[in-house]
């Protein structure tokens, strides 16, 4: 990544940064700003001061949330990641009982949880994902039978 943006590309992070937000990957704009190593204001004093993102704050917001650096760039592209992307991704989400955890999807069907959760009946996020994603790999891996056997219907 650049270490430095111009006009329009600080524009479209501003942009992917209030996407997060809206999309409820991130609590605040401030919790961001502490996250990636900034007072609770920098985002806030960036946007209505017309400053420039720091190098360490575009370095650390990539680092941690799924924003599409081609976008950013290019205006090419998705402005986020996908949950299915090739590339690591960590969401902040709400887990049961209120409690923010860090999900990480690796990109090879393995979800991690980092959080300290209070103890709780219910599943976490992080496990009902990864109940989702087992899942999904036996109706891939069923649906792949499925045409095989299909295949071999049709050539008889």
């Amino acid at each position: 990544m650049k270490d430095f943006l111009n006009y329009a590309e600080q524009q479209r992070l501003i942009e992917a940064i209030f996407s997060l937000k809206s999309r409820k990957l991130i609590r605040s704009l401030s919790d961001l700003c502490v996250k990636c190593g900034k007072n609770k204001s920098y985002f806030n004093d960036v946007r209505t001061k017309n400053l420039n993102f720091s190098s360490d704050f575009i370095k650390r917001v990539f680092e941690l949330y799924p924003i599409n650096e081609q976008y950013v760039l290019t205006g090419n592209g998705e402005i986020l990641l996908s949950a299915d992307g090739a590339t690591a991704q960590t969401k902040e989400v709400n887990a049961p009982g209120g409690v923010v955890q860090n999900i990480a999807n690796n990109g090879n069907g393995n979800v991690e949880a980092n959080a300290n959760t209070a103890p709780n009946t219910e599943p976490t996020f992080a496990e009902v994902l990864q109940q989702l994603v087992a899942t999904n790999a036996k109706l891939v891996e069923t649906n792949a039978q499925l045409v095989a056997m299909l295949n071999i219907s049709k050539n008889q």
